[in-house]
């Protein structure tokens, strides 16, 4: 309906479980999978359209192998930009603040790590790409999530980034 409506540009949002083969949503009849075929071949079909892609998935929900290979028929270098919480060998994790109870005592469950760091960057004034470098090191000091960036491109995705272990700048 959107796409009908004119709009070209979208962001979504895929928080769900994954592992290597997808990303896993739970509904009424118990789990269904979005696989990088799956998605890929929305990418393929809207080729005038523009897509970020953010996912908390484990192990990036397969994304990144499947960005890699992913030949973009638009010939347009980074019309898909793929955010992916945790790389392919990695794992995310809710995040938790302290000060707010949860259950059985434990601090009260939040997004992802990664995700509460980068709304923090992001509302200290940093980029898009700096916020991201900069909450992928401060979540990689809790959990082994290892946040990663893919653009999209005519002979197959790339890497946006091979972050380092620099210290990230945490205002306390």
């Amino acid at each position: 309906g959107m796409y009908a409506d004119g709009v070209r540009s979208f962001y979504l949002n895929l928080a769900g479980h994954g592992n290597q083969h997808g990303i896993f949503f739970q509904g009424d009849f118990g789990y269904r999978v979005l696989s990088p075929e799956a998605l890929h071949s929305v990418f393929s079909e809207f080729k005038d359209c523009d897509f970020v892609v953010d996912t908390v998935a484990c192990y990036g929900g397969g994304m990144a192998d499947a960005m890699k290979d992913y030949e973009d028929p638009s010939g347009r270098t980074g019309r898909v930009f793929m955010k992916l919480q945790a790389k392919p060998y990695s794992y995310n994790q809710e995040g938790r603040l302290e000060g707010e109870e949860g259950i059985n005592g434990a601090p009260k469950v939040h997004s992802s790590y990664y995700q509460i760091f980068n709304a923090y960057y992001l509302m200290q004034g940093l980029s898009f790409g700096e916020a991201h470098y900069q909450a992928d090191l401060a979540a990689k000091k809790l959990i082994p999530c290892d946040a990663e960036g893919w653009l999209s491109g005519p002979d197959g995705g790339r890497q946006t980034a091979t972050l380092d272990e620099a210290e990230p700048q945490l205002d306390k």
